[in-house]
């Protein structure tokens, strides 16, 4: 993007740094981890570990339509503690968690979106770096919706699906997943694929704590993700 001054916010540079080209199609996997009780997050926590395909299409210069897979998959296991890349204390999923989000039987998708991607992407561990590339749904739902009173999960997807509020804000276990795609499907209408991947490092505030991650203050550690060029 020769010629564009991005606002400091998107100054985050990749380690390795990229530009990423504009995607006519590709795959895209929505994954959300979520605690299943409050309290904060240790070692042998139990977490639910769910994730969705779905395939997106280029419309125009702006915007990409979406589409998702019947299959959900869905994993509860317990945290574990690890060592990340500098030798730090870390918490992950387990093994058979991670395999359930990245199936070995499946090809792994271009783009990894979750709606606090660098929170997922932790506790998925550093395996998934590459070949997907990772897409911030709230960070991307700050820029895109400057509009919005919340950016609460729950309260987006009711902004976008006010019919399905109740389902939103519900305890069932697939009820987040369903705020994500609509979420997802919501952003891809109003921006390119390749540019929300591309700033999903920008800075801005961490999310709002509540529910089950009341008391989990990793929660708002914001770092993890690079910004990329764009086409």
């Amino acid at each position: 993007m020769s010629g564009v001054s991005l606002p400091a916010a998107f100054r985050r540079r990749a380690e390795r740094p990229a530009s990423l080209p504009r995607w006519p199609m590709g795959r895209i996997r929505i994954v959300d981890i979520v605690p299943c009780d409050a309290g904060p997050l240790v070692a042998g926590r139990e977490v639910i570990v769910a994730s969705r395909d779905g395939f997106f299409e280029s419309v125009d210069e702006t915007s990409a339509l979406s589409w998702w897979c019947a299959q959900i998959r869905l994993a509860r296991c317990r945290l574990e503690q690890t060592l990340d890349d500098q030798g730090r204390p870390a918490l992950v999923v387990s093994d058979d968690a991670f395999q359930s989000v990245m199936p070995r039987d499946v090809p792994p998708p271009l783009i990894m979106a979750a709606y606090h991607a660098a929170f997922v992407k932790r506790l998925l561990g550093g395996v998934c770096d590459s070949p997907p590339h990772w897409l911030c749904l709230y960070r991307n739902a700050r820029l895109l919706c400057p509009e919005r009173e919340s950016y609460g999960l729950a309260n987006l997807a009711s902004d976008i699906l006010p019919r399905e509020m109740d389902t939103f804000f519900s305890t069932h276990e697939f009820a987040r997943l369903w705020a994500v795609q609509t979420l997802a499907t919501d952003l891809l209408h109003r921006c390119r694929p390749n540019m929300m991947a591309a700033v999903s490092a920008a800075i801005v505030p961490p999310p709002e704590r509540v529910g089950c991650l009341g008391d989990v203050v990793e929660y708002e550690d914001m770092d993890g993700l690079f910004f990329h060029d764009f086409d």
